[in-house]
This record gives C-alpha cells, sequence and structure tokens, in this order.
C-alpha cells in the first residue's frame, strides 16, 4: 500500500516576502512510485534569482552584514534548524 502524499502549495520567499516566479510557472512534484502528480513547486527563472541575490546584499548592506556574521556558528545553526522545521510543518 502506498501514502498518498499532497505537496502543500508553496510560493519564492524573496525579500521578506512570498511571491509567485516571475514568469508564473510552475513544476509538477510526480510521486516516483506511482508516477502520479502530488504537487506543484514553482519554477524559478534566473529573473528570480537576480530578485533574491539583490535582496540577501540590500539586507547584508543595511548594517554591514554585522548582525548575521557576528553571531557563532552555533547560534547560527540553532536559527536555521528551526526555519527549516517550520518548513517541514507546513
Amino acid at each position: 500500500m502506498v501514502a498518498t502524499v499532497k505537496i502543500p502549495q508553496r510560493q519564492l520567499f524573496i525579500d521578506d516576502d512570498w511571491r509567485a516566479p516571475v514568469l508564473g510557472r510552475r513544476l509538477p512534484v510526480i510521486n516516483p512510485t506511482t508516477e502520479a502528480p502530488i504537487g506543484e513547486i514553482p519554477a524559478g527563472t534566473s529573473e528570480d534569482v537576480d530578485a533574491a541575490v539583490d535582496a540577501a546584499r540590500a539586507a547584508l548592506k543595511r548594517n554591514r552584514g554585522r548582525d548575521w556574521s557576528r553571531v557563532p556558528g552555533t547560534v547560527q545553526a540553532k536559527f536555521l534548524r528551526a526555519i527549516a522545521a517550520k518548513v517541514l510543518l507546513s
């Protein structure tokens, strides 16, 4: 028996905001066992990547990167694990 899992609808997280990809395209997520579609993910393009990189650079320039770069690696790991846990639960 194969369990059916539905992938939640997602957007791209850029500049502290969830947004649709620039071209609005999505890619199907296929269950490799049944080959049935189980959801869709945003199909980001180079324009989306450029927007994300620009947002990240702007965020780093706001305080010259002092906040994040001065945080010990163990604390950074704690934040990243908490973000990952929220992504997995949603």
